[in-house]
C-alpha cells in the first residue's frame, strides 16, 4: 500500500515538473508583426487621380504637358453629396488600371467613408491628402502622405516680414464670428505672441457680422484712418478676407501689405492675380474687381517701393501641385513606398515656391509622425516690372 502510494506521489511530482518546464502561452515568444506586403510600383499604372471639391480646383494649375497624366474628380460641381454618393463616384477612378496614385483635396462631410473605400478596393494605390483646405474635422482615414499647412507658423513669418520691412504696427482684419474657430484663434495667438517679441504693436480689427458681404467698404474706410493714426509704418493683413481692397487701400494710402494668412482657394495671393496674364481678358470683359483693376493700375505708376510682400504661389496651388510631383516620384520608385522622404518632398516645395517653403513633421502624441508634413512659406518682397 505504502509504496502504491509512493509511486502515486512520484508520478505527479514528475508531471509537476514537466508543466513547470513548459511556457505558458503568455510567456511564449509573441510572433513577429507581419509586415506589409512589397508593393511592385512597376507595374502600377502611371496616372494620378485628383479628387477636390475646392472652388478653386482646376488643372489650370498644372503645367499643360501635365494635364493628360491626371484624371480629375471635381465634387464640388454636385455638391452636397452624401457619403454614399461619394464612394459611387469614386468607382471609375478605383476601377481604372491605368490609376497608380490618388490625391483627395477633403473638403466635405463623408471624406473619411470615400478614403476608407479607396484603401479597401485599391490598397496598393498611394494616397495623399491634401488637409489646408479643409472645412472639415480632419479625416482619420489612412494615406502615406498628409499634407498640411501650419497656421501659426505661417502668422509667425508674415510678423517677421513684417518687421524686417520696417513695420511698427501690424493691423489684422477678420470678421468676429471666425474667432471662435480654433484655427483662427490660433492664428490671432501667434500673431500676438511674435508681435510681442519683435516690439509691434498688433491692431485686430474685426469686421462687423452685417458687413460680411460688403467688407471691401470697411476695409476701403479703415485703411486711411489706421494710417493717419499710427503712421506709413503700419502694416496689413487678413485671413484671406479682402485682400485685393487691402493691397488697393495700401498703395493708394500708404503702409505695408503682407498679402494672406490662410490658405482657403479664396485666398490667393492678390499680387498673383493681378498680375496673371489670364486676368487681362477678364479686365477686357468687364468681370475684373473695380479695386483690383486700380491697384494693378497703382503698381504700375507707382511701383510696389518696397512696401508690399506676398506670396509666390497660394497655398492650395502649392500643396496640389507638390501632391501630384512627389506622387510621381513614388510611382518612378525614387521615394521609399514607406514613409516620407521629406528631402525629397522639400526639394519639390522649394522648387514650386521659388526657395519660399519651408516643411517639417508633424507632432502626434509628441513625436514626430512619418507621414503627416506641415509646411509654410516666407512672403516675398515683390517686383513689378
Amino acid at each position: 500500500m505504502k509504496r502504491r502510494i509512493l509511486c502515486i506521489l512520484l508520478l505527479f511530482c514528475l508531471l509537476l515538473s514537466a508543466c513547470a518546464g513548459e511556457q505558458s502561452p503568455a510567456e511564449a515568444e509573441a510572433p513577429e508583426e507581419s509586415q506589409p506586403a512589397a508593393i511592385d510600383r512597376s507595374q502600377l499604372g502611371q496616372k494620378i487621380a485628383l479628387v477636390s471639391t475646392g472652388p478653386g480646383f482646376g488643372l489650370g494649375i498644372f503645367p499643360e504637358e501635365e494635364q493628360e497624366n491626371i484624371i480629375p474628380l471635381n465634387w464640388a460641381e454636385q455638391y452636397p453629396w452624401t457619403p454614399e454618393e461619394l464612394v459611387d463616384s469614386l468607382q471609375p477612378l478605383l476601377k481604372n488600371e491605368d490609376v497608380g496614385a490618388i490625391i483627395f483635396d477633403p473638403t466635405i462631410e463623408g471624406m473619411d467613408l470615400a478614403l476608407e473605400e479607396a484603401a479597401k478596393q485599391r490598397p496598393e494605390l498611394l494616397r495623399i491628402l491634401c488637409l489646408s483646405s479643409s472645412r472639415m474635422e480632419q479625416p482619420t482615414a489612412p494615406a502615406e502622405l498628409r499634407l498640411e499647412f501650419d497656421a501659426a507658423a505661417q502668422a509667425r513669418r508674415i510678423v517677421e516680414k513684417a518687421e524686417k520691412m520696417g513695420a511698427e504696427s501690424l493691423v489684422y482684419y477678420e470678421y468676429g464670428e471666425q474667432l471662435d474657430d480654433a484655427l483662427y484663434g490660433e492664428i490671432l495667438a501667434a500673431l500676438a505672441q511674435t508681435c510681442g517679441e519683435l516690439g509691434i504693436r498688433l491692431l485686430p480689427e474685426i469686421i462687423p457680422y452685417a458687413m460680411r458681404h460688403d467688407g471691401h467698404q470697411f476695409v476701403t474706410e479703415d485703411i486711411p484712418e489706421k494710417i493717419a493714426q499710427y503712421g506709413e509704418k503700419t502694416a496689413f493683413t487678413s485671413s484671406g478676407s479682402r485682400q485685393s481692397s487691402i493691397l488697393a487701400g495700401v498703395l493708394e494710402h500708404g503702409g505695408l501689405y503682407l498679402g494672406t494668412l490662410f490658405p482657403r482657394p479664396s485666398a490667393a495671393s492678390a499680387m498673383e492675380s493681378i498680375r496673371s496674364s489670364t486676368r487681362e481678358d477678364d479686365e477686357a470683359a468687364g468681370t475684373f474687381p473695380e479695386d483690383m483693376i486700380a491697384a494693378r493700375q497703382q503698381l504700375r505708376e507707382k511701383g510696389p517701393d518696397g512696401r508690399i510682400a506676398d506670396f509666390p504661389i497660394s497655398y492650395l496651388d502649392l500643396e496640389l501641385r507638390a501632391a501630384y510631383e512627389y506622387a510621381k516620384l513614388w510611382l518612378a520608385e525614387e521615394v521609399p513606398e514607406q514613409g516620407v522622404d521629406k528631402g525629397a518632398l522639400l526639394r519639390i516645395m522649394e522648387e514650386i515656391s521659388g526657395g519660399y517653403c519651408y516643411v517639417d513633421f508633424a507632432q502626434e502624441d509628441g513625436e514626430a509622425s512619418e507621414s503627416h508634413i506641415l509646411y509654410y512659406m516666407e512672403p516675398q518682397l515683390v517686383e513689378w516690372e
